[in-house]
Formats: structure tokens, sequence, C-alpha cells
């Protein structure tokens, strides 16, 4: 159990350092080079080596961590909207859960850390801020589709998906909001 909350920690930690990852790092100058700087190319010729990094650097990225887990270890996943039509994906393994939340001025706001399930109710602890999102399920649908409800904040409609488009939609809505929590 001890070795399930680290790595839900670690995970939480991951989706966090992610959306910072993904909008560069403080980088603002938004012009990509076009040419290597003088003098980079080798001069033995050999292309791997002019091809700036080794194959296995992806594997070290946040958002590649985060992907991979997700993508092994999902149970359900879920996309859907707000009353608003805010976008949300929600994904559940059997130790935690990542739910994100997308609005129209790309913000976002996300809750990734254990999680309870009641009844007809769900709360997911977020480990990085240490707060908590509580919803009902207040109608459940034969396809599987549900309506929550989240209190003062309104409802929300998710719909069952493959794993890998809601982990891809989950990434990139990280990829390019802002948090904001």
């Amino acid at each position: 159990m001890k070795t399930k909350k680290i790595l839900t920690a670690i995970l939480a930690m991951i989706m966090a350092c992610a959306v910072l990852a993904a909008c560069g790092g403080g980088n603002n100058d938004p012009s990509p080079s076009s040419s290597p700087p003088s003098g980079s190319a080798s001069a033995s010729g050999n292309e791997s080596e002019n091809s700036g990094g080794s194959a296995s650097n992806y594997e070290d990225d946040p958002m590649y961590i985060a992907a991979k887990y997700l993508m092994e270890n999902a149970e359900a996943a879920f996309m859907g909207a707000t009353d608003s039509g805010d976008d949300i994906v929600f994904i559940e393994t059997a130790d935690m859960a990542a739910f994100i939340i997308a609005n129209g001025e790309f913000q976002n706001v996300s809750f990734v850390g254990e999680y309870e399930e009641g009844d007809a109710a769900y709360v997911i602890y977020d480990d990085v801020s240490g707060l908590a999102l509580s919803f009902e399920i207040i109608e459940l649908y034969e396809d599987g589709s549900f309506v929550c409800d989240v209190g003062d904040i309104g409802h929300f409609g998710l719909s069952p998906t493959d794993v890998e488009t809601a982990v891809f939609a989950m990434l990139l809505i990280a990829g390019l909001t802002d948090a904001v929590l």
C-alpha cells in the first residue's frame, strides 16, 4: 500500500510538472531556430550523433511517464463537458484517479491522487494541492455515461471512451492550458 501511495504522489507531481514542461519551462522566445548552431555538426558524419540526442530521451519526459502509467493501469476512462461547455477528462486506476477540466480561457484545474468511491459519489484527493473534489452521480445511462452534480459548481456529463483517447486528451489539455490549481 505504501508503494501505491508513493507512485500516486509521483504521478501527481509529474502531471503538475508536465504542465510546466509543456509550456516551455519559461522560454519566452517563440521563434524556433531553423538552423543548428555553427560548429555543432560532428566531423564524423555519424547521423545518430548529429540528431540531437539519444532515442531514449523521451522516456525521461514527465508527460511520457504519466501517459505510460495511465495507459498501463487505467481501468476506466471518461470524457465529457460541464453545463457551461468546459471539457473534462476522468481516468480511474485501481488506486488513484486523474481528473482535469479545461475552460475556454486556456486554463485547467486537475485533481490527481487517491479517491474514495461510495454508492454514487466520488472524492478525489489531489496529492499536490491537498484539496479534494467531490461529485455525485445523479443520472446513470445504459451506455455507461452519467451526469454528476458538483454542488455549487454545477453539473457535468461523462461518457466512456477508450483509454488512449482519454490519456491523449488529458495530456493535450495539460500541455495547451495553464494550471490554475
